[in-house]
């Protein structure tokens, strides 16, 4: 990828944000087929998160301005309208974007003195993540403060929540070995809980099926899912925060895959009534180990299960979230006739 780098106006006193050029492979990625002119990734260098969206919005001003300075400079323009599109939110990568999509009427007479006008397009991604430096604290505190109220800005604080999964992963996954016993300890208590849980169905579809020739309603279907406990007492951290961010990490909106339960597939029937457990555990496939991502040599005979790597691998939890996890609970489902 080919970097240009430019230096548009400074926002603040605290630094000089520059914009990179984004390769064709981004663009088409991440904008959708927008079909926008230019599109740049910048930077903005601020230790206060909350008044990031205010400077993104009025740099993405600026840089549309420059822009439409630069490809309109062969002609005279008489005037010109700035319009905010909208201000959306990405991830590329493993990285989170803010993204501003912007449009800027120029307006102009034509050589007969007849007057016209012509759109421009940009689109400005800023990397988040810069704001906190790799500080995995302040990006916790920064999680908790607007967990307190985030119906408005929902996608970007799950997109805080998949940096902080991304932040300590890489801290944590460097000392694979401290984190075995509690990965083999976690792994064995959750598919004991699938089995429990797959026993526990059985047991119901079939009192439940036993009422269908006395009862005037039928049971037609049955779905069981499994999740954590509360937060675990084995984490070597306990407090508030904690506390606060095990709460964002179960909420539908900001982990949206956990609300179908911890299992790879939500076991329901009588869909499923043959299914074995090895099957539900995704132990029935070579080899019998879902250890993507993890150390290949250092967790070869774990039999870790597809449970395990839907939680580790697909959800926002970080590693060191759910390892101490030894308590489940059940959400089961019936549906009548």
């Amino acid at each position: 990828m080919q970097e240009n780098t430019f230096h548009l106006p400074t926002l603040n006193e605290t630094g000089d944000p520059s914009g990179i050029f984004l390769s064709d492979r981004f663009v088409q990625l991440v904008s959708g087929g927008r079909g926008y002119d230019r599109n740049c990734a910048v930077v903005i260098d601020t230790d206060d998160y909350e008044i990031l969206m205010p400077l993104e919005r009025e740099y993405a001003k600026k840089l549309a301005f420059c822009e439409v300075t630069e490809a309109a400079s062969y002609f005279d323009f008489t005037g010109h309208e700035y319009k905010f599109k909208s201000h959306e939110q990405y991830v590329f990568d493993g990285i989170p974007y803010d993204v501003i999509y912007s449009e800027i009427v120029i307006y102009y007479d034509d050589e007969e003195g007849k007057p016209c006008t012509k759109k421009y397009h940009s689109t400005c991604w800023f990397d988040i993540s810069r704001a906190f430096h790799g500080d995995i604290a302040k990006l916790e505190d920064t999680i908790v403060r607007l967990f307190d109220d985030f119906d408005e800005d929902t996608l970007r604080l799950r997109h805080l929540l998949e940096l902080r999964k991304r932040m300590i992963n890489s801290e944590a996954l460097k000392r694979q070995e401290k984190l075995l016993p509690d990965i083999i300890a976690f792994n064995d208590a959750l598919t004991q809980a699938l089995h429990e849980m797959l026993d526990k169905a059985h047991y119901a579809w079939e009192k439940l099926s036993l009422l269908n020739t006395t009862a005037q309603r039928h049971v037609t279907k049955l779905s069981i899912k499994l999740f954590f406990g509360d937060y675990p007492k084995l984490h070597p951290v306990q407090d508030d925060k904690r506390e606060t961010l095990w709460a964002a990490l179960h909420d539908s909106e900001l982990n949206p895959l956990y609300d179908s339960g911890i299992s790879l597939r939500t076991l329901r029937f009588p869909e499923d009534l043959a299914m074995s457990f090895d099957s539900l555990i995704g132990m029935d496939c070579p080899p019998p180990n879902w250890n993507e991502g993890l150390d290949q040599e250092l967790t070869k005979d774990l039999h870790l299960t597809s449970a395990f790597h839907n939680v580790f691998d697909h959800m926002n939890f970080a590693i060191t979230d759910f390892i101490y996890v030894r308590n489940f609970v059940e959400e089961m489902e019936v549906e009548f006739s």
